[in-house]
């Protein structure tokens, strides 16, 4: 076991915060405006559409060259279980820069697929 130094609830729980604010606002505008929800939730798909085709792209022009393919060991058959220090599934000797270009490809990728449909807007 790793000793983690204590976090504040603030910060374990900052995602479950900024859902529930998201969720209040929307919930707010469609009490104001509810004929602004099908546009808003249009707009809200849109991106996340482009991201997801995008992502599907990188991997189908890019088959061999996913940031898994780079790694030591097959990750869905290992256990991913490092020791304190160690790298659940570590990168293969030699092979930092290939993963570390892989990984930037594929966010790259995703967020021009999701700044596309969203600025097509």
């Amino acid at each position: 076991m790793s000793i983690q130094s204590p976090r504040t609830f603030r910060e374990r729980h900052r995602h479950a915060l900024l859902l529930a604010a998201t969720t209040a606002l929307l919930l707010a505008l469609g009490h104001i405006a509810p004929e602004q929800m099908p546009v808003i939730l249009y707009k809200l798909a849109l991106p996340a559409l482009g991201g997801l085709v995008f992502y599907h792209l990188d991997r189908w022009f890019w088959p061999y060259a996913q940031p898994d393919s780079y790694l030591d060991e097959d990750w869905l058959r290992s256990g991913g279980d490092g020791a304190a220090g160690e790298p659940d599934y570590p990168i293969a000797a030699g092979c930092v820069p290939a993963f570390v270009g892989a990984c930037a490809r594929q966010a790259v990728m995703v967020a021009v697929g999701a700044l596309s449909l969203a600025l097509g807007l």
